[in-house]
């Protein structure tokens, strides 16, 4: 039997909306309107809000399979796209690959017989559209049950940028460990902006994450920077007074010695810090604590996290938040 739209978007997480294309393939939104509209003028932000980072199936089922079809779209600046497949929180498959140039296929889940819990990982640098997604006849399919509403938001670190296994990248890792609908908003290259919040979005976060700063230090000045950030924090505090938010300071990066228009590193860091405190419901966490200073647990030896990386970053960020939730 054949998934209808209302089905898909019940066993849909980290999606704000789901629309259907004129040949048929369900194309998944973590972006309000007003966002796309915000970046529609930096081609490259833009092409990053259509990545399907964050979005997954959660779902329980008595399938004997599930199968559907699929095609890749750019969605950042990297060329490769994986899914990942757990069953009963096991991984049990990895999909994808190495070079966008393959952008069409097809995956078939097989599963023992009984019930099981499914969980699918949309890519987190790619645009997954899927169609003709389909169950064993007589399935029962129930989608999972969340705790809590999650936001995250943020540069490519956050986006998963370069998270070959999306289910690991931290974003995915923590809404898991929370059992939380996490809905992903991070753009790769994306800095402090308070034009980057959607004051009206109709998604309401118990949990707020926040994770700029790297890209700032690199090539904004200090005079801008002190801007965005007042504008950015009173704004986020504002519209969302009933969220909890914590605020995440850049993780360390090996070119980190460097001094830039805005100044340090560590000043850069102690800046957010200092504005971020203000707020009441804002909590800030020292983002240098959180991942190795070893150049191997980073894809580019310098910055993006690995899937190693990301382990460690996700653990570490756990064990933080946990002091609050």
């Amino acid at each position: 039997m054949f998934l209808s739209l209302d089905c898909v978007r019940e066993i849909t997480f980290g999606a704000l909306e789901i629309t259907v294309s004129n040949d048929g393939f369900f194309v998944f939104h973590r972006m309000t309107k007003e966002l796309y509209k915000a970046y529609q003028n930096n081609e490259g932000s833009l092409l990053r809000c259509y990545a399907t980072s964050g979005v997954k199936f959660d779902f329980f089922t008595d399938f004997s399979y599930l199968k559907f079809d699929f095609r890749i779209k750019e969605g950042s600046s990297r060329n490769f796209y994986y899914f990942d497949i757990y069953t009963d929180g096991i991984m049990t498959g990895h999909y994808g690959e190495s070079d966008m140039w393959i952008k069409n296929g097809e995956i078939k889940i097989e599963l023992p017989e009984g019930r099981h819990r499914v969980t699918v990982y949309f890519p987190c640098l790619a645009a997954a559209e899927l169609r003709n997604i389909s169950l064993s006849d007589g399935s029962e399919i129930t989608p999972a049950k969340k705790k809590l509403k999650m936001l995250c938001v943020g540069d490519s670190i956050t986006q998963g940028y370069d998270a070959e296994y999306p289910s690991l990248c931290y974003a995915n890792f923590i809404a898991d460990e929370f059992n939380a609908d996490m809905v992903n908003q991070a753009i790769g290259g994306d800095r402090f902006n308070p034009e980057h919040i959607d004051a009206n979005m109709s998604f309401s976060p118990d949990i707020i994450t926040v994770a700029y700063g790297t890209n700032d230090w690199s090539g904004a000045t200090r005079e801008n920077f002190e801007r965005n950030l007042t504008g950015y924090f009173a704004k986020l505090a504002e519209h969302f007074s009933k969220s909890k938010i914590f605020v995440i300071t850049p993780i360390w990066r090996a070119d980190g010695n460097r001094v830039t228009k805005l100044g340090t590193f560590d000043e850069a860091c102690a800046m957010i810090d200092a504005e971020a405190s203000k707020y009441k419901n804002i909590t800030v966490i020292d983002g240098t604590k959180l991942t190795p200073r070893v150049n191997a647990f980073y894809s580019d030896l310098r910055l993006h996290p690995n899937d190693m990386g990301y382990a460690i970053y996700s653990k570490n960020l756990i064990a933080e938040l946990r002091k609050y939730i």
